[in-house]
């Protein structure tokens, strides 16, 4: 574009890089590598420009800005997400940003319970296992230890179907100590 006008065969080629360093961004999210998220991201959504698939890269960069201590452009992303016109980007959006602590806890936990029904409706079971993490979250920061349990059970259950080892570990975690803390007996814990 900046060299020569944007003609159909450079438009396919910048789709295809954008789409190949959008998937690269998105393992990179996986394995926890927020410098290498933001950096693969950004480029995907320069490339992608206009395409849906920019707007769905919206809620992961901003998580991984947020992972790298950007807060201002995480919260400026995540925001863009959540008013972005597309339900699925703009619901996996209210997740992230209860987890960037954008919003007080009691209205983080009302903003990603509306997100459930969506997520159920588009069987997005990975959306939906990380609204009910982040609500066994919530819910444990209220000191409402059974429902938290619930919940983190439940996207435990989810996370183990569609093999997501890098949620699974923080579920398993937030499990374990909401089982310490809560009001389960110990036979039942085992």
């Amino acid at each position: 574009q900046e060299i020569a006008p944007l003609d159909e065969v450079n438009r396919s080629l910048a789709l295809r890089a954008g789409r190949l360093l959008a998937s690269a961004g998105r393992r990179a999210v996986s394995r926890g590598d927020a410098r290498s998220s933001v950096n693969l991201l950004q480029r995907a959504r320069a490339l992608l420009n206009a395409e849906l698939e920019s707007l769905e890269l919206l809620p992961n960069l901003g998580h991984a800005l947020w992972n790298t201590g950007r807060l201002e452009d995480a919260a400026a992303v995540l925001h863009e997400a959540v008013t972005c016109g597309e339900p699925k980007v703009e619901a996996r959006a209210v997740v992230l940003r209860a987890m960037a602590g954008v919003t007080s806890i009691a209205e983080s936990l009302e903003e990603v319970k509306t997100t459930i029904p969506l997520f159920r409706r588009l069987a997005d079971t990975e959306g939906l296992a990380s609204a009910l993490h982040m609500i066994g979250t919530l819910m444990w920061w209220q000191g409402k230890l059974v429902e938290s349990e619930q919940a983190l059970g439940q996207a435990l259950v989810l996370e183990r179907r569609i093999g997501r080892r890098d949620t699974m570990f923080p579920s398993v975690v937030m499990l374990a100590v909401v089982l310490t803390e809560g009001p389960t007996p110990v036979n039942d814990c085992l």
